[in-house]
């Protein structure tokens, strides 16, 4: 499997007023990218105080309960066990709930935040989603870039906090890292101290049920633990920038990423029968190869040296990065744009697609 090392010049640049990371490519305008919560979300330049911007992104209301009573013969009966949340300035219904059902009003969510950003000082709160008309809500705190191949190529840990109003999840949090220059996920993550607390029943998430808010109160002393494995990663990254990549160590990565699809035969119509898949017969691949030629910011993948030449080009942070862009960004179903994004945010934090970029870092890893 061959993978071009012809690199296009581009150039990137940051969206000051948003906070955003935008990339513009040489001669084409319309190649802007943005993050996909920046298309679901809204964007927040990390000035603003908490409050006010919980109070811009429609995520700052109060929650109460409202009786529920169906149709009887003689009228209206109420139901005794169940009630409904609804936003109190509104009353937009967020779900049916039993009475032991403990809601986390959004002001629970808000000290969370101003917790977790008095703890890090250079931490920005920079985007927030109102998901589904306020049944669920995500949140991004940016707490620090860290450099890789240069000045150019820049990492961000971001932590990531979640909760729904509708009995979809309860609350939790976890980390990923973004690649600012193409606002590529390389990697979604709890680490070691989430799974110890967990196992000891303080894990990443709760539901919503009674101690919610004493839990929401003690989760900051979880996450300050936790941060030091975004070294790690960075290392891990500069590791892979130096090595090459060899025809070998991308078929394996590969076929590692698409086990199931390969082992999965394929009707041939020049043959009009069934044979082997092979990795020529996956469409993501071509996409994969694709951005390895001339994806977002992909020349900034390699180092230079002390006369500016570019040292490996071809190399393996170079190839998880045109993985990364295709689970970032190529993924979802949907016949909306804004339905294919929220199928990949979700996939990205929840499911397949982070898993998928956490399975490439590691086999890439594995194989230097």
């Amino acid at each position: 499997m061959a993978f071009s090392t012809g690199l296009a010049a581009n150039t990137s640049f940051a969206n000051e007023a948003k906070n955003q990371p935008m990339l513009w490519q040489a001669e084409r305008d319309d190649s802007k990218v943005v993050s996909n919560e920046s298309i679901l979300g809204f964007d927040l330049t990390g000035q603003e105080s908490v409050l006010d911007a919980f109070k811009m992104a429609d995520c700052n209301f109060n929650i109460v309960r409202r009786d529920l009573f169906f149709m009887g013969q003689d009228g209206y009966k109420l139901i005794n066990d169940k009630q409904t949340l609804v936003r109190e300035d509104n009353d937009v219904r967020l779900a049916e709930v039993s009475k032991t059902y403990k809601e986390l009003q959004p002001a629970s969510i808000i000290n969370f935040t101003k917790q977790v950003l008095g703890m890090y000082p250079e931490g920005k709160l920079t985007n927030l989603i109102n998901f589904n008309n306020s049944k669920r809500m995500y949140g991004v705190i940016d707490l620090g870039n860290k450099e890789v191949t240069g000045p150019n190529d820049s990492i961000s840990n971001r932590l990531h906090f979640f909760n729904s109003n509708d009995l979809s999840s309860g609350f939790g949090v976890f980390f990923t890292t973004m690649r600012l220059q193409c606002c590529n996920q390389m990697s979604s993550f709890t680490g070691r101290v989430f799974r110890d607390a967990k196992a000891n029943q303080k894990g990443l998430s709760m539901k919503h049920t009674q101690g919610i808010n004493q839990y929401v109160q003690a989760l900051p002393a979880i996450i300050n633990r936790e941060t030091n494995q975004f070294n790690g990663v960075i290392s891990d990254l500069k590791q892979l920038a130096k090595v090459e990549l060899t025809k070998e160590r991308a078929t394996k990565a590969i076929e590692t990423l698409f086990a199931e699809k390969l082992a999965t035969p394929i009707y041939d119509s020049s043959i009009k029968d069934k044979r082997d898949r092979t990795i020529n017969d996956l469409k993501e691949v071509h996409a994969i190869r694709k951005h390895f030629k001339n994806g977002h910011a992909i020349e900034q993948t390699a180092f230079n040296d002390d006369q500016g030449q570019i040292v490996t080009p071809s190399n393996c942070y170079r190839f998880l990065n045109a993985v990364t862009q295709y689970y970032t960004f190529d993924t979802g179903r949907a016949k909306s744009a804004i339905q294919r994004t929220e199928q990949r945010l979700n996939s990205l934090y929840h499911s397949d697609n982070g898993r998928a970029i956490n399975q490439a870092r590691e086999v890439l890893l594995n194989c230097v």
